[in-house]
């Protein structure tokens, strides 16, 4: 008996000592009068957030930051806090019965508190769930974004020894630890006004219990959602979309990520390409895709087995990429039944399966009456209708699709981009060679969308996805000690990352962010530490991805605002000379990658030699002549290294006019180089027609150079020449 009560007495005693270092943050307190909702205002539904409205900073060669003094760095303001938000309504269910079980009877919000999430001290996850349903049910939302924030302070104040980087990486393996992790930035991403407003929906309850009840649920919807998506109209939208279940709330949560797709594609209307004369009424009045009819449509046609793709096993940012097709649904219709037989594997094919018009190309002929998919492949076209045939039977298929675009010797081309295998795109089809930069549009974001981003997508990485978890799992946390005014935290748990994150992208985002935020490197630009940190920096992401440059765009940003400012214009052009036959070396084709590094030494030899010359008028004006010396030697050289590409000679030759036309000397010098270097590299006299058209094309930008720099009559005898070579062309073509 005695040895029982000492049990007992030291259980009590530790559980007393537990209560007592269980620290109260935040009381998720607030006016709880019964089961009352508050509806949020529209300045409540951003209450506590930093930007209204983001948008993406896209890093490409031609909007990357220029010299200071020359370009004004991009730094977007955020909307005024005083302008109100519109908050969009939420569709009524289709049956006024309750679909799903009413939440039990719940406890208070004044009882969550901030909780130690670690170790022996944890507390039952199934506190979890009913915290939810306090909130749920009290509409607490802010006031528990802030406790769970709270609670993931504590624990990890609450470690044990000295902070390492695998010590945080093995806390956010914790089940309780990374839900909270998780809810935590899902509030974040959607502000807490937003679930206030949706909570009349009389599905919200199991829609909210789903969300946040589910770790793969939330982690679908964090690495799909992004900064420019409209959350103002996504969250209500997904509502929209699960109250169509009524019915069979069971599919509601099967075809959870199909409805996540198409919050975030229609979060902006996609316009019809073409008015189909049989389609239904609203689409002729609206003449836009109406998100729900879509989501109606994809799920019917899994359920009945005719869709080459199940649906239900892809991923949200996968399904962007089919939702998306401009086309309606009865050109949809016609698609799965004409390719019912066609394997996701040969695709490919279809693009064939539309026979080229030369007429269309020469002669503009639009033998179309409605530009339906039927019409297209009954009547022919050139590559751009081709290309549209084949990606939009594909996304009615269930296939990932996109159309892209670029320029090629032999002039402007269009070709699809097909997720033929779960793990593998192809941008072969209907590709030629010669493409300097394939491009096309994220249909979620309208963001320029890379070919060289679809090649990562196919990479050995990329097709590892619980690796890609993993990474995306750190930096969610590194982000969140970024949120709790951790630096030395946040930067342990980058550190720790680097081993699987350097192929993503995403990593050298995040790095990048660390490293520009850390006081010690900031308050010392110039310092000669802090550029070596830097230099490091760029090598390494240059390296990590070598075999496709494109990616490592983030490293000429850094070279722009972090190191060539402090650096000397000698050491800054061996770097872009470098850069640039390397390029060429790993990536002729993109020969955009190496005219850009042109302009920006142009720019640089500009801007430092204006640095050093005298105060004075004179010698400013001297310098500027030595500058423009050194330009066009640079672009006389490179038009002959660089310039076999016929885009790559052609933006050369503009950027290279540009610098110096207004110097009549140079420009009249800058004229000739030109013109000599298309003869020697470009001109080939080809009756062809597309060679001969890009050709002359090129020839006539020449002569309108020759009028800026008044040779009229130079610029008169060569078009005549133009057009008697244009003539012979078509006439072959035809």
């Amino acid at each position: 008996m005695q040895s029982a009560m000492i049990q007992i007495s030291c259980s009590l005693l530790a559980r007393l000592l537990w209560m007592g270092g269980l620290v109260l943050i935040l009381a998720c307190c607030g006016k709880n009068e019964g089961a009352r909702k508050v509806q949020a205002t529209e300045q409540e539904v951003w209450e506590g957030e930093m930007v209204a409205n983001p948008t993406e900073y896209e890093m490409t060669p031609n909007a990357m930051p220029r010299p200071p003094s020359l370009v004004q760095l991009e730094n977007p303001k955020p909307e005024s806090a005083s302008q109100p938000v519109p908050m969009p309504t939420i569709k009524p269910p289709v049956s006024k019965s309750e679909p799903f079980e009413s939440p039990p009877a719940v406890e208070s919000a004044e009882s969550l508190q901030a909780r130690m999430l670690l170790g022996l001290d944890a507390v039952d996850p199934k506190l979890l769930i009913k915290d939810l349903d306090v909130i749920i049910e009290n509409g607490e939302w802010k006031a528990y974004r802030d406790q769970l924030k709270s609670s993931i302070d504590l624990s990890v104040s609450q470690l044990q020894g000295r902070l390492s980087g695998d010590k945080l990486v093995a806390l956010n393996e914790q089940p309780l630890f990374y839900s909270t992790l998780l809810r935590w930035q899902l509030l974040k991403q959607f502000p807490p006004g937003l679930w206030v407003n949706a909570s009349d929906a009389p599905s919200f309850p199991a829609f909210a219990r789903h969300i946040f009840g589910e770790t793969n649920v939330m982690e679908e919807i964090l690495i799909t959602v992004k900064d420019q998506d409209d959350v103002l109209k996504v969250l209500p939208m997904m509502i929209n979309l699960w109250d169509s279940h009524t019915q069979e709330p069971e599919l509601a949560a099967k075809y959870f990520n199909l409805n996540l797709a198409c919050a975030v594609v229609f979060d902006e209307p996609i316009t019809l390409v073409n008015q189909d004369p049989e389609s239904p009424e609203d689409y002729a009045e609206s003449g836009g895709v109406d998100a729900r009819t879509r989501y109606e449509w994809f799920v019917k046609q899994n359920e009945r087995g005719y869709l080459e793709v199940s649906i239900d096993r892809s991923d949200a940012r996968d399904l962007c990429f089919v939702v998306c097709a401009p086309v309606t649904e009865r050109e949809l219709d016609w698609a799965v039944k004409e390719y019912r037989s066609l394997r996701r594997k040969s695709w490919g094919r279809t693009y064939g399966d539309v026979k080229y018009l030369m007429e269309r190309a020469v002669e503009g002929l639009d033998p179309y009456d409605s530009y339906t998919l039927e019409e297209i492949k009954k009547e022919g076209g050139i590559c751009g209708d081709q290309t549209h045939f084949s990606v939009n039977t594909a996304r009615a298929a269930g296939i990932p699709a996109i159309g892209l675009s670029g320029v090629t010797d032999a002039g402007a081309h269009a070709w699809a981009a097909i997720k033929i295998e779960d793990d593998e795109w192809s941008s072969e089809i209907g590709r030629i060679k010669g493409v300097s930069q394939g491009r096309g549009m994220d249909p979620q974001t309208g963001a320029t969308i890379n070919e060289q981003d679809i090649w990562m997508w196919s990479s050995r990485e990329y097709r590892r996805a619980s690796r890609q978890l993993e990474v995306r799992r750190q930096l969610w946390l590194a982000r969140l000690f970024g949120e709790l005014s951790r630096p030395e935290t946040q930067r342990m748990v980058v550190d720790e990352a680097r081993r699987d994150g350097q192929p993503y992208p995403e990593y050298w985002e995040v790095l990048y962010e660390t490293l520009k935020d850390d006081p010690d490197i900031s308050a010392k630009p110039d310092d000669p530490d802090t550029l070596a940190i830097w230099k490091d920096f760029c090598d390494d992401l240059k390296r990590e991805f070598k075999e496709n440059p494109r990616m490592s765009g983030l490293a000429i940003r850094v070279e722009q605002l972090h190191l060539f400012v402090y650096m000397e214009l000698n050491d800054i052009r061996r770097q872009l000379d470098r850069d640039r036959r390397r390029q060429h070396r790993e990536a002729a084709e993109q020969v955009d990658l190496v005219t850009d590094s042109l302009k920006r030494e142009s720019e640089w030899i500009l801007l430092k030699s204006l640095e050093k010359s005298e105060k004075d008028e004179d010698g400013q004006t001297e310098a500027r002549k030595e500058a423009l010396r050194d330009i066009a030697q640079l672009y006389d050289k490179s038009l002959r290294e660089y310039g076999r590409s016929i885009s790559g000679f052609q933006t050369m030759a503009d950027d290279y006019f540009g610098f110096v036309k207004d110097e009549e000397e140079f420009g009249r010098k800058a004229v000739r180089d030109i013109e000599l270097a298309f003869k020697r590299v470009v001109d080939t006299d080809s009756d062809n027609w597309f060679r001969a058209k890009t050709e002359v094309g090129l020839h006539h930008r020449i002569c309108e150079m020759y009028r800026q720099v008044g040779e009229d009559k130079k610029a008169d005898v060569m078009a005549r020449r133009l057009e008697t070579q244009m003539e012979r062309a078509r006439r072959k073509a035809l």
